[in-house]
């Protein structure tokens, strides 16, 4: 044998044996980066000259087809030394010394002998690891040897052949670890865009939870959206993000994250720096955007910049005087901070500031004063730059405050929202500039109030909005005609 540090290597990989190897574990682990897997196998100071794959190209037009294809087009891409032979038949045949019906399968074990005793005849290899653990691919095997060539098998999962270990030189077992540490990126770029993992290979974790005063309706949300992926075959699993445990989500090697986080963590733009700082891929706006949409001051002061309708405000922070306020009551006293209606009061007197003060600096240190307007409220569901249909608010009592959100049977939803359809198009014209102007993306809610006269005010901006029984968002895709199960696929699929 040639000294190690020049040997030379080439890896023959078996797809149809090494695919059925790995079928425990579903979709799992089928955006496989098979140079990478190959490179785990060999030690450091040999060379890896060539990983040959073999397969054969599925007939159809289903998913399963269409998969493969992605998957087929992503190796070629990605693998810059790894080679890809096809079976073609046209029809079906059965071998005619065992009888078996997949003769496409037989065809590649013809292929990956010729290629393994071709490279032998010619020097080209030291090294050959084959990637399989089909008996029939025997022979090669024991011709390599008489050659004086190293042949190492490595068998998937399940695929084991007793025969091509006694005669291996060595043998190795694929683990789920060698699967999940060698996967290809979730998306490779091409000169015509980016090839996409298939949704249904694709691991999302769907995060849930948080330590904001939202959190439990974040579990409800978590679960029901957990419940649409699982329903669709979906590889999925859910995460209570604790603040604190983000070690515990990494661990768990997913391809995207479903962010169902509300309030503080999960729409402020932290969780979104965790996952962007590990290059992990997620659903929403960005850190950047999610930061200013949850400050309810900046998001007034970046839409105030592109002339939108707004009610005048202050702002006031802890320890500081309350600056002078020269617009009529009554005002709304909100934590800049929170979401859900959590901490708003409503001043009717100059004398209820103090306490309403004391409500809201109880969730944040900045607090916003704004102008009542008196009207009924409106919102606006985004999904994939289009507005969906405007729901109208009707609250019994007071105004649209947490109990009214997630606990109240009385409050009422009309879809359609009984506007014109000049207003209604006003109103979602406005959502859209709203949602652009703060670089929202993929899905939010923008809620408005119109006053005595139909003159519309923007209220604020949700980047994770509710995704409950009582839920906005899932209504107004209903009315688009989008099931629950479709706005999901729609959410992740931004």
């Amino acid at each position: 044998m040639k000294n190690e540090t020049k040997q030379r290597i080439i890896v023959y990989i078996d797809g149809f044996n090494l695919y059925g190897g790995i079928r425990q574990f579903g979709q799992a682990y089928k955006w496989l980066d098979v140079e990478s897997l190959a490179q785990s196998f060999i030690k450091k100071k040999a060379t890896l000259v060539q990983v040959k794959f073999f397969t054969a190209k599925l007939n159809g037009n289903n998913e399963k087809v269409k998969n493969q294809t992605i998957y087929l087009s992503a190796l070629a891409k990605y693998c810059k030394k790894t080679s890809i032979t096809y079976g073609h038949f046209s029809k079906a045949r059965k071998c005619i010394h065992c009888h078996h019906k997949n003769f496409e399968e037989k065809q590649t074990d013809v292929n990956i002998a010729c290629e393994m005793l071709k490279d032998a005849y010619l020097d080209n290899v030291d090294t050959a690891y084959l990637v399989s653990g089909d008996s029939d691919l025997l022979y090669p095997v024991k011709e390599l040897k008489k050659l004086n060539k190293t042949i190492i098998t490595v068998m998937p999962h399940k695929r084991i052949s007793k025969k091509l270990g006694k005669v291996a030189t060595a043998s190795i077992r694929i683990n789920e670890t060698h699967l999940r540490d060698n996967q290809l990126p979730m998306q490779i770029q091409t000169p015509r865009g980016f090839i996409t993992k298939p949704q249904k290979w694709q691991k999302i974790a769907v995060l849930m939870g948080g330590n904001s005063a939202e959190r439990e309706v974040s579990l409800s949300s978590g679960e029901a959206v957990y419940n649409a992926l699982k329903n669709q075959g979906i590889n999925c699993f859910k995460f209570d993000w604790s603040g604190d445990n983000l070690d515990q989500l990494w661990a768990q090697k997913f391809d995207k994250a479903l962010i169902v986080l509300h309030g503080r963590g999960g729409e402020d733009g932290a969780i979104q720096q965790q996952l962007e700082n590990r290059q992990l891929a997620y659903t929403g706006s960005d850190s950047s955007a999610s930061k200013q949409c949850m400050n309810k001051a900046s998001t007034k002061a970046i839409w105030t910049k592109h002339n939108l309708p707004l009610a005048d405000s202050v702002t006031t922070s802890v320890g500081q005087i309350v600056p002078e306020i020269d617009f009529p009551l009554p005002w709304a006293v909100k934590p800049i901070l929170e979401g859900s209606s959590i901490g708003i009061s409503k001043v009717e007197d100059k004398t209820q500031l103090d306490s309403a003060l004391k409500i809201a600096f109880q969730y944040d240190d900045t607090v916003l004063i704004e102008q009542w307007i008196e009207g009924d409220e409106y919102t606006v569901s985004i999904l994939n730059g289009k507005a969906l249909p405007v729901i109208q608010i009707k609250v019994k009592r007071g105004f649209y405050d947490y109990e009214s959100k997630y606990h109240s049977n009385d409050t009422q939803y009309l879809c359609p929202c009984e506007l014109s359809n000049a207003d209604e198009q006003k109103l979602q014209k406005i959502a859209i500039q709203a949602f652009t102007a703060i670089n929202a993306k993929t899905w939010g809610r923008v809620d408005f109030i119109l006053d005595q006269n139909n003159t519309p005010y923007l209220l604020e901006i949700n980047t994770v909005p509710g995704m409950t029984v009582h839920s906005l968002v899932p209504m107004a895709a209903k009315a688009a005609g989008l099931s629950f199960d479709e706005l999901v696929l729609a959410i992740i699929n931004d």
